[in-house]
């Protein structure tokens, strides 16, 4: 018995839905709501947001939101040490 599966063209890639990775589209859903809530003149924001966020992602390095996000305490890592430590002993 054959069987058929598919097998995606790149696998290092992350989803996409339409033409927005995930989190490019979780910018758009945040400025949504955000704009749903304040109303007015917010409701810019669904388009000066993610232009903004995807000019900046264009410019940085590969996962810097996650490390901003860390670095700034927003985030926190669980199990792991500090990243301004200079020596660990495990």
């Amino acid at each position: 018995m054959e069987e058929k599966f598919r097998v995606p063209r790149t696998l290092h890639e992350p989803i996409q839905i339409l033409w927005f990775y995930q989190d490019e589209l979780m910018v758009i859903v945040v400025c949504y709501l955000f704009g749903m809530v304040i109303g007015g003149l917010t409701w810019l924001m669904l388009i000066i947001g993610p232009m903004l966020y995807i000019r900046m992602k264009r410019r940085n390095p590969r996962g810097f939101l996650t490390h901003f996000l860390i670095d700034n305490g927003i985030l926190k890592l669980v199990l792991y040490p500090n990243n301004y430590i200079n020596e660990y002993n495990e």
